[in-house]
Formats: C-alpha cells, sequence, structure tokens
C-alpha cells in the first residue's frame, strides 16, 4: 500500500491470440503523498507506477480476434 491520493489512469495493449498484456502505458497520473508521511511527489509516483505495471503486466485475459486496448481508471483515496 502506498500513502498516497489522486487518480491514475492506463491503458493495457492486449495481443489478441495469447490474450497476454504486451504493454502498460499510463495516460494520467495526479497521484501525490498524504501529507503525514512527507514523501516526494516523484518517488510516490514512480514506485506506484512501477507496481501498478508489473501486477498487470502479468495479466492474461481470454483470447480475441484481434489485439485489444483497456482503459483502467485507478482512484487512490
Amino acid at each position: 500500500s502506498h500513502p498516497c491520493s489522486g487518480f491514475l489512469a492506463l491503458r493495457l495493449h492486449v495481443a489478441a491470440e495469447s490474450g497476454k498484456v504486451q504493454s502498460v502505458t499510463f495516460l494520467a497520473d495526479t497521484l501525490v503523498p498524504l501529507p503525514s508521511v512527507g514523501l516526494d511527489v516523484a518517488l510516490v509516483r514512480s514506485a506506484v507506477q512501477e507496481e501498478l505495471s508489473a501486477w498487470l503486466g502479468d495479466c492474461q485475459f481470454p483470447g480475441a480476434m484481434e489485439d485489444t486496448v483497456i482503459t483502467v481508471p485507478v482512484v487512490f483515496e
């Protein structure tokens, strides 16, 4: 868990045949650390993006006729 709040939007590109995530692209990021923890904004954003990239990059979806793009909004409160 990361001590932050804000909004993060990302896009997953999923390969048609395998259903594997080919890439994770971050579209928007307003994450800021909670005032009580005093962490650097860039450090928090980087840590959250790395964790989400690793977690979502390991996902596998059912195969499809063509590549799929999924946009995921994430809210941290």
